[in-house]
């Protein structure tokens, strides 16, 4: 599949995506309040850490690798089955220690069924894996957007219902399942679950390097959510997640397209040669600040009455984060092609030194703010930026 009709396909899947994302965040927000939602926001963070170590960059290597063989394709399976479930395992030792540091009864409900999730990833995300590198983003379209729409559906039955911050977990493992049983309509030749390790350190050598950097991006991006949650409360991390969230949710409309599409399309740009490469992605960047920059320049002009119209009166504290949120992000939209570009590059340990050291900076900010006052923690997630 060529370029133009992976970006149409890619962008069909992540408007009908966030279309319904948005619609399903306006009924939540009617449905749970602020602290509802923060405590699910704690528990998936920890989950987000968890994925990064259970991606372990193997769909990214499959996607890069220009030697690709069935051994190594089962290989990728056998590790991503092995790091999953051993995350799953931990991740439900460590609900009880979890619950009692934030002092959150809550997350020792929540914790364990969301580490399902766990169990469940690694039969389709080496599909996925093998679909993007096949650019066939009309079959991947057909997947997640089923999954997208299962899960908030799932959500909103259930918070209806008062399962309260459970509706939320119970929608996350529905997306999770449906996603999976989907991915195997299309995994035919293309995945056996045979399984072996006759190729591990090749994953491994590209693994280790990404997974440092997917982990120290995640670790940076939870940190409201971990920090907030226990140096102040559940109430405020629902709030900045909140406009964080409304933020992430346009930022995927502008971006989410085409992200997907980058590390494939960069890896053959740059087999045409550096200049080729570079010409590639200045050229994508342009085109990306044309668009983005006056979007994000309306929505911290208006963020009150945005949030006043979509989320009601229960949210008006996450106006001026948003915000705040939106100026730093003006300067952060002109690297936001760079890790695809280190990648296809071969530059991983370069891109891990970079992530790292930011994401380290973020979380000392996060602290601080935190302990100055919950204000300052957007101005200072903003500088970072």
């Amino acid at each position: 599949m060529n370029l133009r009709a992976s970006m149409f396909w890619s962008y069909l899947n992540q408007y009908g995506a966030m279309a319904i994302q948005f619609v399903s965040s306006i009924i939540l927000a009617r449905l749970l309040m602020p602290e509802e939602i923060g405590i699910f926001s704690v528990a998936i963070s920890f989950v987000a850490l968890g994925q990064m170590l259970r991606d372990f960059g193997i769909g990214e290597y499959l996607i890069q690798e220009k030697d690709i063989s069935q051994e190594k394709i089962r290989t990728g399976f056998t590790l991503s089955l092995l790091l999953s479930w051993t995350l799953g395992i931990v991740l439900l030792l460590l609900t009880k220690p979890i619950s009692d540091f934030y002092g959150q009864p809550g997350l020792e409900k929540i914790l364990p069924l969301i580490a399902f999730n766990f169990f469940l990833i690694p039969f389709g995300a080496i599909t996925l894996a093998l679909l993007r590198k096949e650019m066939r983003f009309d079959l991947i379209m057909r997947i997640q957007l089923l999954s997208s729409l299962v899960q908030p559906v799932v959500s909103i039955l259930l918070a209806y219902h008062d399962f309260s911050y459970m509706s939320l977990a119970w929608g996350s493992v529905a997306g999770t399942a449906t996603s999976v049983l989907m991915s195997q309509f299309y995994r035919r030749d293309r995945l056996s679950f045979s399984l072996t390790l006759s190729n591990w350190r090749s994953v491994v050598g590209y693994g280790s390097y990404n997974t440092i950097t997917n982990l120290s991006s995640s670790l940076g991006t939870s940190a409201p959510d971990l920090i907030i949650g226990k140096v102040l409360d559940m109430h405020y991390v629902g709030i900045f997640n909140r406009g964080l969230g409304l933020l992430n949710m346009v930022r995927n409309l502008v971006i989410g397209g085409i992200k997907p599409i980058l590390l494939p399309h960069f890896s053959k740009k740059h087999l045409e040669g550096d200049e080729v490469l570079s010409t590639s992605f200045l050229d994508m960047t342009d085109v990306l600040l044309f668009i983005f920059w006056p979007i994000l320049g309306y929505i911290a002009i208006f963020s009150q009455e945005i949030i006043l119209i979509l989320f009601g009166e229960n949210w008006i504290e996450a106006s001026p984060v948003l915000a705040v949120l939106c100026i730093g992000s003006i300067f952060g939209t002109t690297i936001a092609f760079s890790p695809e570009l280190f990648k296809a590059s071969g530059n991983i340990k370069i891109l891990t030194y970079i992530s790292s050291s930011f994401s380290i900076i973020r979380v000392i900010f996060v602290l601080a703010g935190s302990m100055i006052g919950f204000i300052w923690i957007p101005y200072l997630w903003a500088f970072v930026s």
